[in-house]
């Protein structure tokens, strides 16, 4: 009995190093986010600035 070791607590480098993978993840996350989020966008604004100028170039005629 008096040779079992008791198990040590969490290192702080280690929860250090897992706060840091966590937040790394997050910011990957958000970046993927935003990319996707602007490629939508500009293809909503261009398919919008498409039909604005077939609109106005059908009033024109």
């Amino acid at each position: 009995m008096q040779g079992k070791k008791k198990t040590p607590p969490f290192k702080p480098i280690n929860l250090t190093l897992m706060l840091l993978q966590l937040l790394i993840t997050l910011t990957q996350s958000i970046h993927l986010l935003t990319r996707s989020t602007m490629a939508c966008l500009n293809h909503l604004i261009d398919t919008q600035t498409t039909l604005t100028l077939d609109i106005l170039h059908f009033y024109r005629l």
